[in-house]
């Protein structure tokens, strides 16, 4: 059975800064949103985190407690994470249920991730290379889990607005379009499996380049939606999914609340969040990360 390897890396500190921007000038937000598209087509999604100071070290833990029919099910993960150059260097995880991991991020003279490394306290498992082209777009991602090997190409329209993406094996397809819609940014991604029906997902982004909304249609009929919502601060604070109920309704307009969240932050002085309380709307599990963040 293949690993899961969600526990490394589901939100990820990846930049040390100065300073936040809450918008994105125009001319960049197709960049900024394209890099983002190509990080969630990584193993582990990878969701860079902007943070405020030059930050060295960041302690964190998680502690989550689930209800179930007959007893409360309680699990604390613990991550690592070193920052070297002002980038985030490495990641190490530590829980009860599985092998120590840790995430190790390579990177080239320009900042450019070459490689996520993936290891344990026996071997590296899973690794993710990628390689850029003149201008600095990421052309292809190599995928080595164990033995098995899998690749993605890229390719670019003229004017950087749209990508074609081939995955192989399987010569799985997606065609990602990108549109200034007179405000928010929409994004279109036309799916094409193999031996299965194909997929359009409409996604629409604000202008700090932050995903307002995200619809899934097959055959016209809306099976699935997500909508989220924003503090100040750009954290996202309220994680809402929807669905088509019973699987007959002609849209996804009923909220899963198994799938959906909200999330209250506490911060430091320098505005980096050091607590985080995310409770599902359905009451069903509620999860509290603490951080301790050092700072050069």
């Amino acid at each position: 059975m293949r690993r899961s390897l969600c526990l490394l890396l589901v939100l990820a500190a990846c930049k040390s800064s100065t300073t936040s921007k809450v918008t994105v000038e125009k001319k960049d937000r197709v960049a900024v949103i394209t890099a983002q598209l190509l990080n969630e087509d990584i193993t582990t999604v990878f969701r860079p985190e902007q943070l405020e100071g030059t930050i060295e070290h960041i302690s964190e833990k998680t502690y989550t407690e689930t209800k179930g029919s007959d007893y409360t099910y309680k699990d604390t993960i613990s991550r690592e994470y070193l920052f070297r150059d002002g980038r985030l260097h490495q990641i190490a995880v530590a829980t009860r249920r599985m092998r120590h991991d840790t995430l190790t991020i390579r990177y080239d003279t320009a900042g450019r991730i070459l490689a996520l490394i993936y290891s344990d306290n026996h071997s590296t498992y899973n690794t993710d290379k990628f390689r850029y082209d003149a201008n600095g777009r990421r052309i292809e991602k190599v995928n080595r889990f164990y033995s098995i090997e899998s690749s993605s190409k890229y390719k670019y329209s003229p004017k950087g607005d749209s990508i074609w993406i081939t995955r192989q094996p399987g010569d799985r397809k997606e065609l990602i379009t990108i549109a200034e819609k007179g405000g928010p940014l929409e994004v279109s991604r036309l799916i094409m499996p193999v031996e299965m029906p194909w997929r359009t997902v409409i996604e629409q982004y604000n202008p700090a380049c932050q995903l307002m909304e995200r619809v899934e249609l097959q055959s016209d009929t809306v099976n699935y939606k997500l909508s989220l919502q924003y503090n100040e601060k750009g954290n996202s604070i309220v994680w809402k999914q929807f669905h088509r109920k019973d699987n007959i309704a002609d849209k996804a307009d009923s909220v899963n609340l198994k799938a959906s969240f909200n999330t209250a932050y506490i911060y430091d002085s320098k505005g980096n969040w050091t607590s985080k309380t995310e409770e599902q709307l359905g009451k069903g599990w509620k999860s509290v990360t603490t951080r301790k963040v050092v700072y050069n």
